[in-house]
């Protein structure tokens, strides 16, 4: 309805303690959307 006035989703943001050891359950999922991210 008012179209002209929706704001851009830029994306999903995801934060996590640490970059050096990313548990494999969290590596999967940011790696899926990313992904789904490149599709789009």
């Amino acid at each position: 309805m008012l179209e002209p006035w929706w704001l851009r989703f830029p994306g999903p943001y995801l934060y996590y303690p640490g970059h050096r050891y990313v548990p494999a359950p969290l590596r999967a999922f940011i790696d899926f959307v990313q992904s789904e991210g490149a599709r789009a």
